[in-house]
């Protein structure tokens, strides 16, 4: 019983007069053009979803301070068509927008672990795509207490693996960080966890390594 008065209450501020963030606004803004077409896929390896959290976990809301947990489905109430969708899924499809706002070609694809560079030449070959984009997420997750306008937590520690076509693997980089984030009394929490999302994406996908690895 208790337990649910929490989700209810979690349920009240996420649909408070707040406008939620668009999908268009929630992806990020890269300022160049890879030189191939992109596969795009996120790797699921965090530690929580292999104890038994579902796919679509995306971090804690604290309500009285009981944790409550948030899906995707709360940061993504603007997109009618997407509910139940994975966090893999999720990411994947906003770096696959970000690279499409600087016009390259990318398709987002399913993946479940980094392929050989072997299996990605055949893949690609398939595709008629130039590289593949694997990112492995070992942890993304928030930790908020929604009952007042505080710091909230966001961490992030994910491998990028880009593979060429004929060349193999271009490379491999860890992206780790904790972040305490200060909140904003005039925003909801959901936008603005999905902004701090947006702005590691750009942190990692205008990372001079990875910009290199695709424009090359």
């Amino acid at each position: 019983m208790f337990r649910s008065v929490l989700i209810a209450a979690a349920a009240l501020l996420v649909t408070a007069c707040v406008t939620p963030r668009s999908i268009e606004m929630q992806n990020p803004t890269l300022g160049y053009k890879a030189a191939d077409k992109i596969m795009v896929g996120v790797v699921e390896d965090r530690q929580r979803v292999k104890d038994g959290k579902p796919p679509n976990f995306a971090g804690y809301a604290r309500v009285y301070g009981a944790p409550v947990d948030w899906t995707v489905d709360v940061l993504t109430m603007s997109d009618k068509t997407g509910k139940g969708k994975s966090m893999s899924r999720y990411l994947a499809e906003r770096v696959a927008a970000g690279l499409k706002s600087g016009g390259a070609d990318v398709m987002v694809m399913q993946a479940d672990r980094v392929a050989t560079d072997e299996e990605a030449d055949i893949v690609m070959a398939r595709e008629n795509a130039g590289a593949i984009v694997t990112i492995v997420n070992h942890d993304w997750h928030f930790d908020v207490n929604t009952n007042w306008v505080g710091k909230f937590q966001f961490n992030s520690d994910v491998d990028v693996v880009i593979q060429k076509r004929g060349r193999g693997t271009v490379l491999t980089k860890r992206f780790a960080d904790k972040q305490a984030i200060q909140g904003e009394g005039s925003e909801s929490w959901p936008n603005m966890i999905t902004d701090a999302y947006k702005a590691k994406l750009e942190q990692i996908f205008n990372d001079p390594e990875v910009k290199a690895a695709l424009t090359n």
